[in-house]
């Protein structure tokens, strides 16, 4: 009976070791989870892409799942001179780069901006492939505010914001006495001028493409304000979390490396063609 025990024992202790040891995992496994993206890119030659759904920079249509836009075409032809394949991985909201890139399931947002002052002390970013301004755009009969922005920084003003954007910076730092009308930064942007338009706000800070693609259906609703200062001029560049340097300076080659050989040129002039003035070119690090 003794004997019987100790071999039972026996053979559920090594049993129970062999389970423990299969589900360990590999030292490949192992070491991947330990590595950061740049190692599992450099790798695997796949770039998990997080990005933000924001017509017409990057939309996907929601029946067939395919992208389009600005940045798709953009990140694809950065992707195919440094070999890697562009998976688009997740979307990200507006104000949760951080957070998304923290998961691991993506490596980078593609492409990522206007910076945000509360979002850019977390967060490295390549070379920047083009620059965007922005600008107050508020009702198309409503001429209160031209050539003064004293007007609007005052309580009585109310401007539309959304959590997280470059809209939320940009109106605490330009216009600080002014109220809000904060969005959740879930909406559409295609809300935003939606409740400009129907008096739920005075003005919203947007980038000309944006507007004009709102404006293409909604005719006359918004007008662009003119005013004596600059609101903003903002690089539209790759992200990624801190430590991922390595990946950050490979990325900023490949977009180099798309300037470098007119691929950016003949992407940006079929841009300029179809939304002109409603981007800034980067300076290229060379003269003829």
């Amino acid at each position: 009976m003794l004997k019987t025990l100790v071999l039972l024992t026996g053979v559920f202790c090594f049993a129970y070791l062999g389970n423990i040891l299969a589900n360990q995992p590999s030292v490949e496994q192992a070491e991947t989870s330990r590595s950061g993206a740049y190692e599992r890119v450099t790798k695997e030659r796949v770039l998990r892409c997080g990005y933000f759904v924001w017509p017409p920079y990057l939309d996907k249509d929601i029946k067939t799942g395919k992208f389009s836009g600005w940045f798709y075409e953009l990140a694809n032809a950065t992707g195919d001179y440094l070999g890697l394949k562009i998976e688009w991985a997740a979307e990200v909201m507006s104000g949760q780069q951080v957070e998304m890139l923290k998961t691991r399931k993506i490596d980078a947002i593609c492409f990522d901006g206007p910076y945000t002052a509360t979002i850019a002390s977390y967060i490295r970013y390549s070379d920047p492939m083009m620059y965007v301004p922005v600008y107050l755009y508020g009702r198309f009969d409503d001429h209160r505010f031209n050539n003064n922005a004293d007007l609007i920084n005052t309580k009585d003003i109310k401007l539309l914001t959304l959590d997280g954007d470059i809209s939320q910076d940009l109106a605490r730092k330009h216009f600080p006495e002014a109220s809000t009308y904060q969005l959740a930064n879930s909406v559409q942007p295609s809300q935003m001028m939606l409740d400009v338009a129907d008096h739920k706000a005075d003005a919203v800070i947007l980038d000309p493409l944006t507007v004009e693609g709102f404006s293409k259906t909604n005719p006359d609703k918004l007008r662009k304000i003119p005013l004596p200062i600059t609101l903003g001029i903002y690089p539209i560049a790759f992200s990624v979390l801190p430590e991922e340097e390595k990946l950050a300076m490979m990325l900023s080659q490949g977009v180099r490396g798309v300037r470098n050989t007119g691929i950016e040129d003949k992407l940006l002039d079929k841009f300029a063609k179809e939304n002109p003035n409603t981007f800034v070119r980067p300076a290229k690090g060379y003269q003829h």
